[in-house]
């Protein structure tokens, strides 16, 4: 305190002999000037003033405009980025204090996102691998159970939706297109639907509608060469005599080396990549499943897989694209396999993209992953509901969906605003670059 007192003194002595100074200058010749002689001197000097600045600007060695201009552009910046923080607050505290909460503009979906604690190993076995495929599965099938048998007995109402993790389906979807047909594998059609059959007597048992995270295979031309695609397999429970319903999501943007090797036809067969990796196709468009209240009210969701919820611009132009479409999604649906990672730093890594997507999108988000963290997350970036690190367990929360829809500023105009703070970096990096280079060359 008492530094601070002296720095100030010290201060307000030298600004007021400053001053003084410089009005014992400014009054001396007051005393022998009109009015029209002291204005004329007034423009004068502010005139002088002025070139003596301009020519200090522009008139110096470069590297002192150099040193000016990067001060200003750091000026600048600092004062930009300090009106986009303010700005921010202001926008939450306004969003949070002025829109009064109203229950009737609201509808509640209790959804259950299931977390798994399994391990991914790659294996030369086929049986091993199948053996292990088979585990997986049956630790989320008796979890679903378990969770459905509580509520039961806790006479508490089952949930709208249940989602199940990336991959952890041991049953693959199969489809039939182009000139193969069941009878060349030597299979029945009752064979060839076996799969939609399983799915449906399971969520029939459970009475709760569904997301199964599995493998599809398309059979085209070469029965020895089936197409895999990376998909989430939504089954409602059957009502009444209409046969049950079913969407399909496939994966559309692939991981490299993890999913799809590039310049793949130009390779051996026998080259390692080509055989550890499990190569799957792209799919084509995003996917609308609708999640139905028990009281008959419905909403849509839109499903990403894995770190398709790191790629920002893919979930913006999957909701935009649905929404031209005719759809409205109001929540994001997340499948996710983080078992490759070992419990490392990779599952809050992934995590923290999941809620950047929703507060990008206004949205609400839940995530069901296996080996990771299983959440649901508020469109305010909000982690209302998160599962154990490393157990196997349900998480189950309520998604609080307005009735409205609502566009927020990065669904309007997506990334444009980091395409000039782009253009900038690399123009002052190339600016450094030339003057230093100069200085170089010239010593």
């Amino acid at each position: 305190m008492f530094i601070g007192a002296a720095i100030l003194a010290c201060f307000s002595v030298k600004t007021l002999k400053s001053i003084f100074a410089s009005s014992a200058l400014t009054l001396r010749p007051l005393r022998s000037e009109n009015l029209p002689q002291r204005t004329q001197r007034i423009r004068k000097e502010r005139k002088e003033t002025i070139y003596s600045r301009l020519q200090y600007i522009f008139l110096y060695p470069k590297w002192r405009r150099l040193v000016i201009w990067n001060r200003l552009c750091g000026c600048l910046s600092s004062l930009i980025i300090i009106l986009i923080f303010l700005w921010a607050i202001i926008a939450i505290i306004t969003t949070r204090t002025t829109n009064e909460f109203n229950p009737s503009d609201y509808t509640n979906y209790s959804i259950v996102a299931l977390q798994g604690n399994r391990q991914i190993y790659l294996h030369d076995d086929p049986e091993k691998g199948e053996n292990e495929s088979t585990e997986t599965f049956r630790q989320f099938v008796n979890l679903t159970y378990l969770t459905i048998h509580d509520l039961k007995q806790a006479e508490k109402p089952l949930p709208d939706l249940i989602v199940f993790p990336e991959t952890v389906c041991s049953i693959s979807a199969l489809q039939f297109e182009g000139t193969v047909k069941p009878a060349d594998l030597g299979w029945s059609e009752e064979e060839a639907t076996g799969w939609e059959k399983e799915y449906r007597r399971f969520v029939q048992q459970i009475e709760t509608p569904t997301i199964f995270g599995l493998s599809t295979y398309i059979l085209k031309d070469d029965p020895d060469k089936p197409l895999r695609l990376n998909s989430a397999l939504f089954v409602e429970p059957q009502q009444g005599e209409e046969p049950s319903k079913m969407y399909r999501y496939d994966k559309m943007h692939l991981v490299l080396f993890g999913e799809y090797i590039p310049f793949t036809e130009y390779l051996p067969d026998n080259f390692i990549l080509k055989t550890v990796c499990p190569e799957a196709q792209h799919g084509g468009r995003p996917a609308a499943i609708p999640i139905r209240q028990r009281d008959g009210k419905t909403i849509e969701a839109s499903i990403n897989i894995c770190f398709e919820s790191s790629v920002a611009h893919l979930i913006r132009k999957q909701v935009l694209t649905l929404r031209k479409e005719g759809h409205d999604p109001r929540v994001l649906i997340n499948l996710s396999n983080d078992g490759w990672f070992r419990f490392s730093q990779a599952m809050e890594q992934h995590l923290a993209t999941h809620v950047f997507r929703a507060v990008e999108n206004g949205m609400w988000y839940v995530t069901a992953t296996n080996g990771g963290y299983s959440a649901i997350i508020s469109p305010w970036g909000t982690i209302e509901h998160i599962g154990k690190r490393g157990e196997a367990e349900a998480v189950a929360g309520y998604v609080l969906i307005r009735i409205e829809p609502t566009t927020t500023i990065y669904q309007r105009f997506g990334d444009w605003y980091a395409l000039p703070f782009a253009l900038a970096v690399l123009y002052f990096a190339g600016v450094a670059i030339r003057s230093r280079f100069r200085r170089y060359s010239t010593t």
